[in-house]
């Protein structure tokens, strides 16, 4: 058997924007895949058959974004980004034949579509990002100019008037009309004969915590706000032609991260409500943590006056429908995680990983699931892929804590190897036992794994996940320092002179947090984490609001709390050699962030090293550009090896 290597990850094949045939009979799909080459990522659009589960590629070597069926289920229109326009960009719009053949283009469409819903032959609806800012007076200055919160948006630079909007492209005339513009802001849209419904904000200054759901005529271009700014939706859906439904939460108890239900609205008088009342669950499908997944994915569907959505419990993601009594029914509930959906008739149709196995396309047949597709399994045949082990931890407070230990590839009996602890970001994630190629590295180059879900993680309710609530470093290091101990209690294989850890996000507030909080770690990775609070909170994408909601109050109103929670505060107690891999284009933690910890340690004498991806985002540990991932990985396998195994 072959050792993993980190460069493996090239051949992975990350399955998204599943679309069904409207016949049902056909699945169309992104499969993305990196390109070292051109340090980018191909996305080609493929099609499979349900019942005989051929798979063939419409398309080879392209950079799909976007793409849907047209009426009748022969053709499909996809959009691929094109070289701007006079200074703006622009896609181009191309026709496929379901059996095959050369893409014809369609048209040039203003913009980069960020989802497309044809609903009839020569109509193409489609969500793009542009400026509503007034023109500039100087447009030759290299000035950027905010006047609103946020001030930028993650890997994107300033986003101060820069809206969503949706647009109708003609196919006859070949021009595109801008059917919601003005300060709206766009999230997601449906389709349903002339109605199209959609959630958006609306809003001057700063960006709200809660949205509304529209109804748009396309016939009379009339437009209704349906909701009065009190909930805060996503994947709104038509379930009938009077009712419509999507996931709303109130935010009463637990504010932005308080889980969702399910929320149905009566289009003829107006009336909203739950259609699932005290339905604990998470409703983001991609809580479950993994690095190999690369595409946009849906996060509802609605067929048959039903509602379909992925909800994560436990430590797995599983697939449900909601009729319009409320009455729910778990349709897909075997342990993994089901990545994307859609839905046509009593036909269902998902991508979903499974054991250690990569992203797969699966349907239902006779209840039970039926896998379509081998697209990933030659890229880990014949490699040594480690089985998680579950195990579970109980604190002193009695608490169970679900863990996770991957043995070194190889471990022998009677040998004792260094250990890196792994901690998730969010803390609104999961850890789990699915495929992660970070740990399948790690394991694979002579280290075991540990990680885990303290309080704070997602998939136990709302109170599990509240724990946290102005208790940032105090019960999830608790949580995660019992759960080492007791681990390395079970597992004699594991030197406990030799252990390292490392995280990403939240991930890596927690690995400053725990260095400055404890010596018995030898080694650390700090990724795209978190130090200094106070200036995080006017630097940042999301530090204005998130640390408001989480540590209950502003800076000015309580900057005790704000430096008590900062790992910068503790910057003279570390002494563990730390490297910092940052992003520069992070707006969501901040790359300041990690030059403030760096700059600490070396003040204090602290062995350090500080790597700035250019180009790079928040998400560079899981979705960033080919040769920078593999420079990553390559920084913290010679920063482990140099301090846990010389």
């Amino acid at each position: 058997m072959e050792r993993l290597r980190l460069t493996d990850f090239l051949a992975y094949r990350s399955l998204s924007g599943l679309a069904l045939s409207p016949d049902g009979t056909q699945a169309a799909f992104l499969a993305k895949q990196p390109d070292v080459n051109a340090n980018d990522y191909v996305s080609d659009l493929y099609l499979c058959s349900l019942d005989s589960g051929h798979v063939r590629a419409l398309t080879t070597g392209r950079r799909v974004i976007a793409f849907d069926w047209q009426p009748g289920g022969t053709h499909l229109l996809f959009v691929e980004r094109g070289k701007p326009r006079a200074g703006r960009p622009c896609a181009h719009a191309f026709e496929v034949g379901a059996e095959g053949g050369a893409a014809s283009l369609v048209g040039t469409i203003p913009g980069h579509p960020t989802c497309i819903k044809v609903p009839e032959a020569r109509r193409v609806l489609y969500l793009a990002q542009v400026d509503v800012s007034p023109r500039a007076p100087w447009p030759e200055a290299d000035c950027e100019v905010a006047d609103e919160l946020p001030v930028w948006r993650d890997g994107s630079g300033f986003s101060s008037k820069r809206r969503a909007h949706l647009f109708l492209f003609d196919r006859a005339k070949r021009r595109s009309e801008e059917l919601i513009g003005g300060l709206l802001n766009v999230e997601a849209f449906d389709v349903r004969g002339e109605q199209v419904l959609f959630s958006a904000s609306d809003y001057d200054q700063v960006a709200p915590l809660c949205n509304d759901l529209y109804l748009l005529d396309l016939a009379g271009r009339s437009l209704r706000r349906l909701t009065s700014h009190t909930h805060w939706f996503i994947g709104p859906r038509f379930l009938t032609d009077t009712l419509v439904a999507a996931l709303g939460s109130d935010m009463a108890r637990y504010r932005l991260r308080q889980n969702k239900e399910v929320m149905a609205l009566d289009l003829g008088d107006g009336r909203i409500w739950s259609l699932t009342p005290g339905w604990d669950k998470s409703d983001r499908q991609n809580i479950v943590v993994t690095d190999v997944r690369w595409g946009r994915t849906a996060l509802s569907r609605a067929s048959g006056g039903r509602y379909y959505c992925v909800t994560s419990e436990g430590c797995f993601a599983y697939l449900s429908s909601i009729d319009a009594e409320g009455r729910v029914t778990r349709l897909v509930g075997e342990p993994g995680t089901v990545d994307d959906l859609d839905v046509r008739g009593d036909t269902v149709a998902y991508t979903a990983m499974r054991g250690t196995c990569l992203q797969e396309l699966f349907t239902r047949q006779g209840g039970k699931e039926k896998q379509l597709t081998t697209l990933n399994s030659s890229a880990l045949a014949g490699k040594s892929v480690v089985l998680p082990e579950h195990t579970s931890v109980r604190t002193a407070l009695g608490l169970d804590i679900d863990a996770w230990v991957l043995r070194p590839a190889g471990c022998e009996a009677g040998q004792k190897y260094p250990a890196i602890l792994h901690i998730h970001g969010g803390p609104k994630a999961i850890g789990s036992s699915i495929f992660r190629h970070e740990h399948q590295v790690l394991a694979n180059s002579g280290y075991a794994v540990l990680h885990c879900n303290p309080r704070g993680s997602d998939g136990r309710g709302d109170a599990f996940h509240g724990e946290v609530i102005g208790r940032f470093g105090t019960v999830d290091y608790e949580d995660i320092m019992a759960v080492v101990d007791e681990v390395l209690h079970r597992c004699e294989f594991i030197d406990p002179e030799r252990l390292g850890v490392a995280g990403s996000s939240y991930g890596g507030f927690m690995v400053n947090w725990i260095i400055g909080h404890t010596h018995r770690f030898r080694a650390a990775v700090s990724t795209c984490g978190i130090c200094d609070l106070v200036s995080m909170f006017g630097t940042t994408e999301i530090g204005y609001y998130w640390l408001e909601q989480y540590l209950t109050a502003t800076p000015w109103e309580d900057i005790e709390r704000y430096w008590f929670h900062s790992p910068l505060r503790y910057a003279g107690q570390v002494d563990t050699p730390t490297l910092f891999l940052e992003s520069e284009q992070d707006y969501v933690c901040g790359a300041p962030q990690a030059f403030e910890m760096f700059t600490a340690l070396k003040h204090y004498g602290v062995e350090t090293r500080l790597c700035l991806f250019r180009g790079e985002a928040h998400e560079l540990a899981y979705s960033g550009k080919p040769r920078n991932r593999i420079r990553y990985w390559t920084e913290m396998l010679a920063w482990f090896d140099a301090h846990l195994k010389s």
